[in-house]
């Protein structure tokens, strides 16, 4: 440990230097120990990582040296002639010593080779066919050195089996010892002329210089081990010497350090805090930001058709039939209903979070008061065509304290949820009163829809405010995401709660469970008149139904039909006389009061209610202008103007502009959304809009507007033939 290592930390010191006494001058000497010892175990390791790497370092390339021996004796071999080797008899034959000649050759001209040899391998066992040694014992052991034709070898090593089943060439890792003595040997298959497989040639290497070599890089290791030894000893005592005379010095600067880490560790616990503190701030400004611009959307939305209608109604040139003022007024109402019931969310769930909820327990009948909920939401759902019914599990009180109001609340919301978000099969609502004991009793109403279902991550965020299952969702089914928030609230104010199960694509099923006091519960003698609907209900809830049904607004028009309708002449009585537009609006209110605005202003409007159709209308009225185009010269068969709404299902309006922009760079594209938060214009910009307008819409600047760019279009359209047109990339 010398000096430079030694730098200024806030780092918690060593506590065996702070306030020890000098006397004791035993940790120096320690350190230095420690030290040399840490440095001999490392030399001992990098000696021992250097020994290991050429340790097999040498192996590997001697077995590569010994495979590449056998495929050179087996490039020799001639595979043909060997084939006709298949008897002791042919020991002397000429066939025998031709094959064998140049594997002699090669023997006598290696030093290190021992044996050169082929064999082939019959019914699982290995025999010997051709070897190159001279008959004769030469290494005097008692025994023929060479192996006769067809012997068997019944020591044949792993390696030699398995290159005898894969056809390839190999060495064996590690010296064997087999009757013919201790070898390192190399295996290498020949083919015959048609590339069939023969044989393996081996190549034999005694093993007693493998060894030898071995060794030596052994005794070379261990003797390096020496000096590593006597270096260490020396750093270390200079380690100790050094560490005494530091020692006070230490001991001082680590009280001085401890006073540091002590402001250190205050310091950043105030840094944490103020890190928290920022993090809650931010975290509370993006719910805000998310919560006024969702709030935004959900006011803005049914404002622009309460005012829209309310205007066109105070307009004294509004000369339209009684039943189109009867559709504004029913417009208006319905909407400012919307906005009622958006308020009442806001202001349960700001009682119920600052505690000042109250409750209202009145003795009633649940049956009947379920049985008016299902009546009242099953307009929505014969709309849907949907299977709807009510089914009772078992008998209920036919009278029980709860507060009525609440209770309809959380059934409205699950019931009429189940309908929203079910496009086709079935909504059953069941309702059940189970006894537990003389003191517990459950009040339950099951909700199962077989509709579009969630995932369990959406689940878990399912119960929170301003959430939907996903953010889809709000542009394809609106709400802003209260209402089962409410919904849970309420029920634990009730002392119970509310229970979602669901999977995706199968529905989902939703149980409001209230606790009961027993003995607070009374029933009717005959429960026969609560088990179901009767049928004379039932018929007057299908008939509501089907009258409900028939205020449905129509089909839009088509796109290609509505694009080819001839153009009328602009007068300043219809300012948009002969435009065509194309307005992008999923919301039915704002479709209807759009297309009326523009179409008294003299122009032509196409609905679709989602980007995707809107880029498929835009797109196949393009091609069908490109066609006319070819054969008269004109491309009259184009939109004007594009209206898109940005919050739309399907497809929203910003990925639904820039498809249109890259396909017609030339459309304009005027941006109509109830959204008005900062930065919302640049957004839309971005997205391919020309022209941001917000709602509830200004009828003048509407007009206006759509004129301008209607203008700038039709001037472009009525250019000479002669003139390159814009490039279309549709």
């Amino acid at each position: 440990m010398t000096e430079a290592t030694e730098s200024p930390s806030l780092k918690a010191p060593d506590p065996t230097f702070v306030g020890r006494p000098s006397e004791r001058l035993f940790s120096p000497w320690i350190a230095g120990t420690a030290v040399g010892g840490m440095l001999f175990v490392t030399a001992a390791l990098c000696i021992w990582i250097a020994w290991s790497a050429g340790y097999y370092a040498f192996k590997g390339e001697f077995r590569e040296n010994l495979v590449s021996l056998a495929q050179v004796a087996a490039s020799e071999v001639d595979a043909e002639l060997h084939k006709q080797i298949t008897s002791p008899e042919q020991q002397e034959s000429p066939e025998f010593h031709k094959v064998a000649y140049p594997l002699k050759r090669m023997l006598t001209s290696v030093d290190s080779l021992r044996y050169i040899y082929t064999a082939i391998e019959r019914d699982g066992q290995v025999y010997f066919v051709v070897d190159s040694c001279e008959p004769g014992d030469h290494d005097g052991d008692g025994r023929d050195d060479q192996a006769k034709i067809m012997e068997l070898y019944e020591d044949a090593d792993e390696v030699m089996v398995g290159c005898f089943s894969t056809q390839s060439a190999a060495a064996t890792p590690n010296p064997y010892t087999d009757e013919w003595g201790s070898f390192v040997t190399g295996y290498a298959p020949f083919h015959d002329d048609d590339g069939n497989f023969v044989g393996l040639v081996g190549v034999d290497v005694t093993a007693d210089e493998y060894n030898r070599h071995l060794a030596s890089m052994e005794r070379a290791a261990f003797t390096a081990l020496i000096p590593a030894m006597l270096i260490s000893i020396l750093v270390g005592f200079v380690v100790g010497v050094t560490e005494r005379v530091r020692y006070r010095d230490r001991a001082a600067r680590g009280r001085t350090e401890l006073e540091l880490v002590a402001r250190s560790e205050e310091l950043q616990r105030v840094n944490e805090d103020l890190r928290r503190s920022e993090t809650s701030a931010q975290s509370a400004n993006r719910a805000k930001s998310e919560f006024l611009a969702n709030m935004s959307h959900e006011i803005r939305t049914p404002m622009t058709a309460i005012i829209g209608f309310a205007e066109m109604l105070q307009d004294r040139a509004f000369d339209e039939s009684s039943e189109k003022r009867d559709e504004a007024i029913s417009t208006i109402v319905n909407n400012g209903r919307h906005l009622l019931a958006l308020i009442n969310d806001i202001l349960d769930l700001s009682k119920i979070e600052a505690g000042k909820m109250t409750l209202e327990w009145i003795a009633l009948n649940p049956a009947h008061e379920i049985k008016g909920v299902f009546t009242a939401l099953a307009g929505r759902a014969e709309s849907q065509r949907l299977n709807y019914q009510l089914e009772f599990a078992n008998r209920l009180p036919k009278s029980m304290m709860f507060d009525v109001v609440r209770v309809r609340q959380i059934l409205v919301n699950l019931i009429g949820n189940a309908i929203k978000f079910t496009p086709q099969g079935q909504v059953t609502v069941t309702a059940s009163f189970d006894i537990e004991s003389e003191e517990s009793a459950w009040f339950r109403v099951r909700v199962k829809d077989s509709g579009i279902g969630m995932s369990d991550e959406q689940l878990k965020t399912l119960f929170k405010p301003f959430h939907q299952a996903d953010t889809s969702m709000t542009r394809r089914y609106g709400g802003t995401g209260l209402g089962l928030s409410i919904s849970q609230r309420l029920a634990q104010l009730l002392g119970g709660q509310i229970v979602a199960h669901s999977q995706p694509g199968e529905g989902s099923t939703f149980v409001f469970e209230m606790k009961v006091d027993p003995s607070a519960v009374s029933f009717d003698a005959d429960a026969s008149s609560i088990s179901a609907l009767d049928s004379m209900e039932m018929q007057r809830l299908w008939e509501q139904a089907s009258q409900l049904n028939e205020l449905l607004p129509p089909e839009p028009a088509s796109p290609i039909a509505a694009a080819n309708t001839p153009r009328a002449e602009t007068t300043p009585e219809l300012p948009l006389a002969g435009v065509r537009i194309l307005v992008a609006e999923d919301g039915p209110d704002n479709q209807r009061l759009i297309q009326l605005l523009l179409r008294k202003a003299g122009a032509d409007v196409t609905i679709v209610e989602n980007g995707a159709l809107a880029v498929a209308a835009v797109l196949q009225v393009s091609l069908l202008g490109a066609l006319e185009e070819m054969e008269s010269g004109t491309a009259d068969g184009l939109f004007d103007v594009v209206l898109m709404d940005m919050q739309m299902p399907v497809m929203d309006g910003y990925e639904a502009a820039n498809t249109i922009k890259q396909a017609c760079p030339q459309l304009p594209i005027i941006a109509l959304t109830a959204h008005a938060m900062k930065g919302e214009r640049e957004k839309c910009v971005a997205a391919g809009c020309d022209e941001y307008l917000t709602k509830p819409i200004d009828r003048i600047r509407l007009i206006e507007t759509t004129k301008r760019f209607a203008t700038c279009q039709l001037t472009q359209h009525s250019k000479p033939v002669a003139e390159p047109a814009a490039p279309n990339n549709a």
